[in-house]
């Protein structure tokens, strides 16, 4: 019965009867799976998802190499042979509470024996002597792979939960989150969560029940007198009270002040409102790689007439145009209402964002549409623009249509005034 056992689980792993279950590198799999989760899979989604695993999981051991490689503290505590003939390495790690041990091989991979406290320096060679033992009569894998946060790594989710928010961490957290949405994506949300708000926000479900859920939970909880005043209340739940507002303007002036948060990301930029050089940069950058994707892509059904079909999808039929036009007359409305920032004055955007009409402000406006109707007139008038007064005064068009365009345009402004 053992051996028909052997052969049936082998068979599963790609292996051939009587190799006596040794592990090559190149059909290894990360880590080892229970027999009933090798078994063949009906479902093709699943299979895709555990593939995607399996792959995700070797990224992450040649992470784990590399890192350990980089490393002058890891140690090699002993070395021995298992049953199949592979070479093993014990090494031990320095981490926060003492030394963690681990196995190295090309078959088996990274294992974990586990963690030896400092003031128990004697247990590293004793443990480790334990597992050579239990190991040199094995043929298969014993124990679990190595994990990141084993060994104490920078550039893990583990280091994120911690608290860590270095570059690293936060592109471990962000390759993480990226990893856990593509593989729901692929499963597709369970009949279970449809009609739940987990379905809305966990699975990503716009289905009509998913929404009315979602809706239905925010409008509970801002109810709540206790929520209002929190920052999380203005991010997660939209709520845009006075009090909430407040708490988020205050969080995001904490963290643009804070000497060791990171400057030069666009998070910086956009979340938190940081206008210096690096952070500007960074927005413009990440701003520029999102469109050259979303380029290169079709425009989804639902983004046509709005902002973000022209900004960051390119599409320029006439509702994303009008959709962005209203966008911009609304936001130079609002910021007309506000006070022009000392900083603002002598340029074009104070002259056009804000609404300033000093002799400062006037020149840079004048300064500014004077260059572009330079460059205007070197490129040739579009085919939809003539008949506008952006025609006449923009690229410098003289049809019949564009002047008739251009006298409506100071009539209204004549009768307006």
């Amino acid at each position: 019965m053992r051996s028909r056992s052997r052969h049936r689980d082998d068979s599963r792993r790609g292996l051939q009867f009587g190799q006596g279950g040794r592990f090559d590198p190149s059909k290894r799999r990360v880590g080892f799976r229970p027999p009933f989760l090798l078994g063949p899979l009906e479902n093709r989604k699943r299979l895709e998802v555990l593939r995607a695993n399996e792959a995700f999981e070797l990224a992450r051991e040649q992470d784990i190499r590399q890192a350990l490689a980089e490393r002058t503290d890891v140690e090699i505590v002993l070395r021995f042979t298992d049953a199949a003939g592979d070479d093993h390495t014990i090494r031990s790690c320095p981490v926060v509470n003492g030394h963690y041990v681990f196995d190295e091989s090309d078959a088996w991979g990274l294992r974990a024996i586990g963690l030896c406290k400092a003031t128990e320096t004697d247990h590293i060679a004793a443990l480790s002597g334990d597992y050579a033992d239990r190991c040199r009569g094995e043929c298969e894998p014993i124990g679990r792979c190595l994990k990141p946060s084993d060994v104490s790594l920078h550039g893990t989710t583990s280091m994120y939960a911690r608290g860590c928010r270095c570059r690293q961490c936060r592109d471990a957290r962000n390759q993480y989150d990226r990893h856990r949405r593509r593989v729901r994506s692929r499963l597709g949300p369970p009949k279970a969560v449809h009609g739940t708000p987990e379905g809305f926000r966990l699975w990503g479900c716009r289905c009509d029940s998913c929404v009315f859920a979602a809706e239905k939970f925010r409008r509970a909880i801002l109810r709540d007198p206790s929520v209002h005043g929190r920052e999380r209340t203005y991010r997660i739940f939209g709520c845009r009270c006075a009090a909430c507002t407040l708490a988020r303007a205050k969080h995001r002036k904490a963290v643009r002040t804070d000497p060791s948060r990171p400057h030069g990301t666009a998070s910086m930029y956009g979340d938190y409102g940081c206008r210096c050089n690096p952070c500007t940069e960074a927005h413009r950058d990440a701003a520029r790689d999102a469109r050259a994707k979303a380029a290169n892509k079709p425009v989804p059904q639902h983004i046509h007439g709005t902002q973000n079909g022209y900004s960051n999808h390119g599409c320029r039929c006439s509702k994303c145009r009008r959709a962005a036009t209203e966008a911009v007359s609304e936001s130079r409305r609002k910021a007309s209402t506000r006070p022009t920032p000392t900083n603002a004055h002598g340029t074009r955007k104070g002259y056009d964002y804000y609404g300033c009409r000093c002799d400062r402000c006037k020149s840079a406006g004048a300064a500014y549409a004077k260059k572009m109707r330079k460059l205007a007139t070197r490129r040739p008038v579009p085919r939809d623009a003539h008949g506008t007064s952006s025609a006449y005064r923009h690229y410098g068009c003289r049809c019949n249509k564009c002047r008739a365009a251009e006298a409506s345009r100071k009539k209204e402004l004549r009768a307006a005034s």
